[in-house]
């Protein structure tokens, strides 16, 4: 197999452009959907309730979660059977043309029960493709990066996740800002879900121009994909995967969904207030994932990762606490937290995919990675609000901090040996992933 670090830079940028476009039209369009919930809410479901409608809008939010796993692992076998770059390329066309289809459906006053069908039936289908766009980007950029620069790249293709957050956040203003709240009900938000696949369209261009990966086509294509019961003799590196990924995604919706409330509801910060300084907190985790990036690549992933989720168990509950009853900023009690969440997000895609050989890697790590996101990130805000309706605000700072637990565990459970032997499999050196350019140990 070809040296892969011959490629030449532009051609290296390429596929990390390819790889992290994705990770940016799915947020937006996951958070799109829920962002703008209220003003189509009764547009396209029955009921003349406001509340109803946006009960049943949430609902259909919900049932995309749920289908995530599944979805991740057809798409898995997609990624092991027809190619990492055939799957970027389904992903990105389905999310963007079920996003277009929601943009066009008539209202429920229109069309009758076929308006929320049509929704479903969209909604279901991105939740399919989409779940396993993380893993099949993570395989990519793992197979394709410069062995020096895995985690610089990996890192940027998480960082896109938050890119997605505030190209919503300003998506939402825009439409507000021009068309006013009736504006947006009655019409205008249909621009969004347009905006969405055109977004989606220009990804797709994007991807079309990455070549594939000489993993696949010079080794897995050659081989035929084992069937799912080969992943029993992965059952640790499995749960090393769902662990880890753990805190990300509670960290995303604690962020993103509930910081807000939480405060608010604590007698801390109204939620416009914290919501309008969102913008700004997101640049900030953006820069802290980005840089932790070659921080990785010359220290070791696993060794960042372990640190990093070490330090955020710690500190979680004593600076939410400490937040909460005044004796810290509520902005350097955020960037404290950011700061742990930037770290360990940095290297965990990389770390993931590289755990498994190339043959299953896109359903080895597609299928706990969707779990995980499904239960620890989409359940949080639901979670966190029963806690406090139920008099027990206390315990979210505590829930947080079992997210950061979790993913210590799981960094403990994920070997070195997996990734020497995945790797050395596929011919690609493993000692950035594991020790780091300087040599150590993990």
């Amino acid at each position: 197999m070809g040296d892969l670090r011959s490629i030449r830079g532009p051609a290296r940028h390429r596929e990390l452009a390819a790889a992290s476009v994705g990770n940016v039209v799915e947020l937006f369009d996951w958070l799109l959907f829920a962002s703008l919930a209220p003003y189509f809410a009764g547009a396209l479901f029955p009921g003349e309730d406001p509340v109803a409608g946006l009960i049943y809008a949430y609902a259909v939010f919900a049932v995309g979660f749920v289908f995530r796993p599944l979805g991740a692992a057809v798409m898995g076998r997609v990624v092991d059977r027809r190619g990492r770059r055939f799957a970027l390329l389904l992903s990105i066309a389905v999310t963007s043309l079920a996003a277009l289809v929601i943009a066009v459906t008539p209202d429920y006053a229109t069309i009758g029960i076929a308006a929320p069908i049509v929704v479903v039936l969209a909604r279901l289908a991105q939740g399919l493709t989409i779940s396993g766009e993380q893993s099949a980007a993570g395989t990519y950029l793992l197979e394709m990066a410069p062995p020096r620069h895995r985690f610089l790249f990996g890192a940027v293709s998480m960082a896109a996740v938050s890119v997605g957050q505030l190209l919503t956040l300003a998506c939402v203003a825009a439409l507000l800002v021009v068309y006013g709240p009736d504006g947006v009900a009655e019409g205008g938000w249909r621009l969004g879900f347009v905006a969405c696949a055109v977004l989606g369209l220009v990804a797709l261009m994007i991807r079309r121009l990455a070549p594939e990966s000489e993993v696949f086509t010079e080794r897995v294509a050659t081989q035929r994909p084992p069937q799912l019961p080969i992943l029993r003799r992965h059952k640790r590196q499995l749960l090393a995967v769902f662990l880890t990924i753990a805190p990300t995604s509670m960290g995303l919706y604690f962020v993103t969904a509930y910081l807000p409330v939480f405060f608010d509801q604590a007698g801390i910060a109204d939620k416009a207030s914290i919501s309008g300084q969102l913008p700004l907190l997101t640049l900030y985790l953006i820069a802290v994932i980005t840089l932790t990036g070659p921080v990785a690549d010359r220290f070791g992933g696993l060794r960042v990762a372990r640190i990093g989720n070490a330090l955020l168990a710690v500190v979680t509950v004593p600076v939410i606490v400490a937040v909460t009853s005044g004796a810290l900023p509520v902005v350097a009690g955020l960037l404290v937290y950011l700061t742990g969440l930037g770290i360990i997000t940095a290297p965990v895609a990389v770390i993931g995919v590289s755990l498994f050989p190339a043959v299953v890697r896109g359903v080895g790590a597609g299928i706990p990675t969707a779990v995980s996101v499904v239960l620890f990130g989409g359940t949080f805000p639901l979670v966190a609000q029963s806690l406090t309706a139920a008099g027990n605000a206390d315990l979210v700072p505590w829930l947080v901090g079992l997210g950061a637990l979790l993913g210590f565990c799981g960094t403990v459970l994920a070997r070195t040996s997996d990734i020497e032997r995945s790797l050395a499999a596929d011919g690609l050196p493993a000692d950035r992933v594991v020790t780091g350019s300087d040599g150590g140990a993990v």
